[in-house]
């Protein structure tokens, strides 16, 4: 009895679930996802905004000498390095997005400055995940709903993203998000070395 009477809880629709995924190729894509409306559940969205932009992966690799990047993994972990570039209209809600990998081993591993034994340069922080260090644009408060512009953001630019993964397993998929249950994922190309080509300060320009 108990189970049938707990059948429609397991078939009824789950705002908060991650069911509606934007994949968008490695070599480049657009998405275009909904902002929520403050005070409402998070399947309700905003018509006059959107989180949108244009995103393409520069580089995938596995970092072997951690002392190019300044940051160092757990013991029994790996850091591998992706780099994107990014294009966007201005008032493009990008800012505050959250970011996760899945790995060869089919798991989630979300991005996390603590998992690093030292101080993570603020190219690679976490906090900012999708847009440039004290550039990330328009943003929208969380009482009110009030989108203010207090820190402009270029066109274009690229981000640095870290992630540990236990040694082994290598990133398959990046995904972000702003708004459940709307996700994006980009299957990650084949590792290839980049660093020393984008060590120049690609991160935030």
């Amino acid at each position: 009895m108990l189970a049938a009477s707990s059948q429609p809880y397991f078939s009824l629709y789950r705002p908060w679930a991650l069911t509606k995924e934007h994949v968008v190729a490695a070599e480049g894509g657009h998405f275009s996802l909904p902002v929520g409306e403050w005070g409402l559940q998070d399947t309700q969205a905003t018509t006059d905004l959107a989180h949108e932009a244009e995103i393409k992966i520069l580089g995938f690799q596995e970092i072997v000498h951690n002392e190019q990047i300044g940051i160092y993994p757990p013991d029994g972990f790996t850091t591998w390095l992706v780099l994107m570039e990014w294009n966007a209209p201005s008032d493009s809600l990008l800012s505050r997005c959250g970011m996760w990998f899945t790995g060869s081993d089919g798991k989630d591993y979300p991005r996390s400055d603590f998992v690093f034994s030292s101080d993570v340069d603020e190219n690679l922080q976490a906090r900012e995940s999708c847009t440039p260090p004290r550039a990330g644009g328009p943003k929208q408060d969380w009482d009110t709903g009030e989108v203010t512009t207090e820190e402009p953001r270029p066109e274009q630019w690229r981000k640095l993203a870290p992630i540990a993964m236990p040694n082994g397993v290598r990133p398959t998929e990046l995904h972000f998000l702003w708004l459940k249950p709307h996700y994006v994922t980009i299957v990650l190309p084949e590792p290839a070395e980049f660093i020393d080509e984008s060590s120049d300060g690609a991160a935030g320009e």
